[in-house]
């Protein structure tokens, strides 16, 4: 006998938590959308994690989002720092300041990315529900097709099926 568990409430976080963003278009007050987003979304994942009794979920999550906000970080300081002493207060563009950056940027989505990914499987293991894996590769090839651009229409296309995944869920 397969054991049921009452995921309502995560299932419920989650796609608020994944909706919520978009309202990070409307000016001044937008990012409190997406910050209310990350929070939901966060919450959502820890109850499921907490949930289905495996902690890799939450940790890969909160790896993803710390990947992600130290490359950001790391990129502002960079331009900031790098870009003071290649002469950027000169007005004249630094092509080597914008590859670094570029690059940087990349690798840091590369590797936060690849955190979801996994979360997203080891989702997909406990519902059985085949949206979680294809979100995770969506989202994975998308950020490595990301350098050419096209790659950002992947991804999103992955949190679309993402949505798709949590919706299904009973």
């Amino acid at each position: 006998m397969q054991q049921t568990i009452d995921i309502k409430t995560e299932k419920t976080l989650c796609i608020l938590g994944l909706l919520l963003p978009i309202g990070g278009l409307i000016p001044c007050i937008g990012f409190l959308f997406s910050i209310g987003g990350i929070i939901l979304y966060g919450m959502g994942i820890y109850n499921f994690s907490k949930k289905l009794n495996n902690n890799d979920i939450f940790k890969n999550f909160l790896i993803s989002i710390g990947i992600y906000l130290l490359t950001s970080i790391l990129v502002f300081v960079l331009g900031i720092v790098l870009g003071y002493f290649m002469g950027i207060r000169s007005g004249e563009p630094n092509i080597l300041l914008v590859i670094v950056i570029v690059i940087v940027s990349y690798l840091g989505f590369l590797f936060s990315v690849d955190f979801v990914r996994k979360y997203l499987n080891i989702l997909y293991e406990y519902t059985n529900e085949d949206y979680f894996r294809k979100a995770g590769s969506w989202i994975f090839y998308g950020a490595l097709l990301s350098i050419v651009l096209i790659g950002i229409l992947v991804v999103l296309g992955g949190y679309i099926l993402l949505l798709v995944a949590f919706a299904k869920l009973p």
